[in-house]
Parts: C-alpha cells; structure tokens; sequence
C-alpha cells in the first residue's frame, strides 16, 4: 500500500486528478486516430511510404515554427484558458475529417492539410501543457506527477491504437477520427470545473523586448542541461518516427491486419506504461546516466525488432523497447523542469520541445526514404546504431566534462586505460601479454 501511495502521490490533488483522467480519455482518442491516419494514408497511396512519411513531416514540421513563441506565451498568459482553445479547435478539425472520410470525399491532399493543423495545435499544446502540470501540484510532487503524466501517455497508448484497429475494422477508419473528436470533450470539461483556489500559479512574465533570448542564454550556461537537449534532439528525430517504421514493418514484411497493427503498438505501449510507472516511484531528480542508458537500450531493441522474424518476436520486443523510449523521455522532462526556474520555465521547455521534437519531421523523411530505397530492416538498423552512437559520445562527452580520461595503453601490453577523479585508475587488457614457455 505504502508502495501504491507513493506511486500515485500526485492524484490526491483534484485539479490534477481531474487533469489526469481528461488526458486520459482525450490521448486515447488520439492514438485512435494516428493508427487510423496511418492506415488512412497507405490505403489512399497504395502502401507509399513517402507518402506516410510527408504526412508525418507535416504533422511534426509546426513545431520549428511555433514551439518557442508558445513556451513565450506560456510564461505570460493563462496556461488553462489556452489549452482549452487549442483543445475544442484539435476536437473540430478531428470531426470534419471524420466526417470527410466516411462520406467518401476524403483525398491524400485533406489529409495533408489535417495533418498540419494537427501540428501546429501540437506545437503550443505541448510545451504549454507540460508547465502547466506544476500549477496543479506541490514542487515536492513534480516527479510522481510528470511520470504519471507518462503513465497516462502510454496507458492510452495502449487503449488508443487496439480502440483504433477494431474501429477501422468495424466501423471503417472514419469513425476513428470522429471518436478522437469526442474525446477532447472530457479534458476541455475538467479544466473548466479546476478550483482556482487551489492552483500554483506561477509568477507570469510582463511584454518586453528579448524575452526569447533570456531563455535561451540561460541554457548557455548549463551544459547540464544541454546534454539532455542534446540526446533528446537524436531521440526525437529518431526514436519518435518508430510509429511510421513499424506500420510499415506490419503491413509491408509481416503482412499483418490493421487490427493486429494495433496490438503490435499496444505491446509498445504496454513497455512505455511499465517504465512510466516505475518512473513514477523514484525520488529525486533522476541522474544523467539513466537517460543515456535508456536511449542505448532503445537502439539495441530497434536492431533487435528489424530481425524480429514474426509478429509474436516483434510483440515481445517492442515491449522493453517501450519502456526504454518513456524512460528516456520522462528523465530528460525531469531533468529539465526541475533544473529551470519557475519564471523560465516556459521557455526553456519550448526550447527542449523545438529540439525534441523539431527534428522529427527530417527523421521521417530520411527513415522513410531509406525504407524505400533498401528495406524496412535497413530503415531500423540504421535507426538503432545511430542512436546507440550518439549515447555513447553524449556518455563519453560527459566524463570528459567531469574529469575522466580515456587512451589507449601500450606498456606492459595493449589496454584501455581510464583515469578518473576521486576513484581508481581502471586498465582494461585489449590484448593479453605472452606467457613465457
């Protein structure tokens, strides 16, 4: 019990309980719909993956314009009375597609524009509603409620794609979107009935010239910091276009329904929920090495998934691949919240979110055209070693910054010598030295 309390400590705070299960009802609509626009734009272009691909830039390409100005206005106006617009024009947008697609007018060309005005909701959404979570709670409960928030991401992220496979089934891909609609009702109505009374609002920033730049030169001066934007930005433009890569891994190699591609994204969900709960059970702000480590083991499962032979071996790794993915993305949003003022902290998470988030738009494209030039396989191949590569350099960069030394050793024989302050000098042998005979 004590255990479960902890786990769930946020949840005795009803502005954000009230938060937690609207998000949860709207994000399940959501994954819903992506599976169905997924499905959607293959069944329009005849599998194209570039199509798929463009789809996925546009949706993600709002971000590089818009994050920054959004974290601006999230320091300066009301964070609750914003997210309620962008949610009730998403929810409009949402139906009007729905409606397109089941009266049979739909064209690739409505998709395009759906998919951009999805991005540019996104793009203030996000980077506000991520703080505006620290109005709902005590500081002390930041962590619990920022991993819960990653619990529900993924508790719908398991719901939303099967509720989205079977809908598609049933009831054809339409009536995805329409649901996800719906479903922005229950969150826009638990911000209305917040008490005020109870809310943390934090000091809001008056207009002045500059105030993008302040944000900015206070990132300058912690490398801390910039190592998380740093892994987050190759994770970003990488690890979030895995959706694109295993629609097309289930459809085109394993030749799978759409039904079983939403349990396949279910099992990636199942992975992401574990990780968000155990997440959610640490204290303290978490260290710099689990963020690398979680981004490494997400490369190893995404090499692991291109040879998976079946759709039952992709089922089993894309769950620890789950896991690893939330578990990066939940330290380095800790990491960054906690380690930026109040006053700041728009702008600075519109910052983290650009750099998360911005690349995506040109991993989509690359990964897409790689799987059309080569394979699927390639496509997550390349996907993992890369990401594996760069945690390692991010890894090898920060014991750099704090002191250690890594070379290469020749006396008495070949070894890996690293030295590093405040504890023993470590000599791995690379080759073994003669015995004498």
């Amino acid at each position: 019990m004590a255990t479960l309390s902890t786990m769930f400590a946020s949840l005795t705070n009803r502005n954000y309980r009230l938060f937690f299960f609207g998000q949860l009802i709207s994000l399940t609509g959501s994954w819903a719909q992506i599976v169905a626009q997924d499905w959607l734009v293959l069944d329009i272009t005849n599998n194209s993956a570039s199509a798929l691909a463009t789809v996925t830039a546009l949706q993600f390409a709002p971000t590089i314009l818009f994050t920054l100005y959004a974290g601006l206005l999230a320091d300066r106006l009301d964070k609750r009375k914003m997210l309620i617009v962008i949610m009730a024009t998403m929810a409009t947008a949402a139906i009007i597609m729905g409606v397109l697609v089941i009266s049979g007018h739909i064209a690739l060309w409505h998709v395009f524009i759906f998919a951009t005005i999805t991005g540019v909701g996104n793009a203030f959404e996000k980077p506000i509603r991520q703080v505006f979570v620290p109005e709902l709670v005590e500081p002390k409960q930041l962590i619990n409620a920022l991993s819960l928030n990653s619990a529900v991401f993924n508790s719908a992220r398991l719901i939303g794609p099967a509720l989205g496979g079977l809908l598609i089934a049933v009831a054809g891909t339409g009536w995805a979107f329409v649901v996800n609609g719906v479903a922005y009702i229950p969150v826009v109505i638990s911000m209305f009935v917040m008490r005020m009374s109870e809310m943390n609002p934090h000091p809001r920033t008056e207009r002045a010239r500059g105030q993008l730049m302040v944000g900015l030169r206070f990132l300058r001066g912690r490398p801390d910091l910039l190592l998380v934007m740093s892994m987050g930005a190759v994770m970003g433009a990488l690890a979030l276009n895995i959706n694109q890569l295993l629609s097309l891994r289930a459809r085109v190699d394993l030749g799978v329904s759409a039904a079983h591609l939403g349990l396949l994204s279910s099992a990636l969900a199942v992975g992401a929920l574990m990780g968000a709960l155990l997440g959610a059970k640490s204290k303290g702000s978490p260290r710099p090495g689990v963020q690398l480590g979680c981004a490494a083991g997400f490369g190893a499962t995404a090499v692991l998934l291109a040879l998976a032979p079946n759709a039952f071996a992709t089922a089993i790794v894309l769950v620890p691949m789950g896991a690893f993915l939330i578990g990066h993305n939940t330290v380095a949003n800790a990491r960054m919240q906690l380690g930026t003022p109040a006053e700041l902290r728009g702008r600075v998470m519109s910052v983290y979110m650009l750099v998360f988030f911005g690349g995506t738009p040109l991993g989509a494209l690359v990964l897409g055209g790689v799987a059309t030039a080569t394979s699927v396989q390639f496509s997550l191949i390349l996907l993992g070693i890369s990401v594996i590569g760069a945690s390692a350099i991010f890894a090898a960069a920060r014991a750099y910054r704090h002191g250690a030394r890594i070379w290469l050793g020749r006396e008495p024989h070949l070894h890996l010598h690293i030295e590093r302050p405040k504890y023993d000098t470590v000599r791995i042998p690379v080759t073994f030295p003669r015995v004498a005979r």
